[in-house]
């Protein structure tokens, strides 16, 4: 009772992020396309879950019938820059840490050691978590998020082998079996 009927608000993000995706299937890191990057970082998953979260809220399959292949075009495009199961970019990785583990492009520019190419004055990027791996990590629910659609829909999930071949490369590369 007090969502304030934010369905609607969920269908509105899907429609506006949808108008910007490329024939390729790559979408944006804003829509609409203000700033940020084309194709978007693997990380900018709210296309997915604001359909994800309409569903709940309603239960209504209309938004994710109507947006399923442009779910699929991202993944596929995803996939492409993936072909050992590692996404192959990064914009910003966990760039949300806290400050202390974080480099931090210098704002006055006399920071050459940390300054990192291609991130706007005051930015953050974690210094212990490679973007890539974050990025990965993210596809990787991207693709649980689009098969999860595919079953609702059809009751029978999609990318099965994609998301075993991203999860398998993701825990080969970054899960140490000595510290579990």
């Amino acid at each position: 009772p007090y969502n304030f009927n934010c369905a609607r608000l969920f269908e509105k993000i899907a429609d506006d992020i949808r108008s910007e995706q490329s024939p390729d299937g790559a979408l944006t890191c804003t829509a609409p396309f203000v700033y940020g990057e084309r194709p978007a970082d693997p990380v900018c998953c709210a296309y997915l879950v604001a359909a994800m979260e309409h569903y709940k809220m309603t239960g209504d399959t209309r938004v994710i019938k109507k947006h399923y292949g442009n779910f699929a075009a991202w993944c596929n495009f995803l996939l492409r820059h993936a072909p050992d199961g590692i996404v192959d970019y990064s914009y910003y990785g966990d760039w949300a840490g806290p400050e202390d583990s974080c480099f931090c492009v210098d704002t006055i520019g006399n920071s050459e050691s940390e300054r990192l190419e291609g991130y706007e004055p005051g930015a953050a990027n974690s210094r212990y978590i490679p973007g890539k791996m974050i990025s990965t990590a993210v596809f990787y629910m991207t693709l649980c998020l689009t098969s999860e659609f595919a079953e609702i829909l059809t009751g029978k999930g999609s990318f099965a082998e994609e998301k075993t071949r991203v999860k398998t490369a993701f825990l080969n590369k970054w899960f140490d079996k000595k510290t579990a």
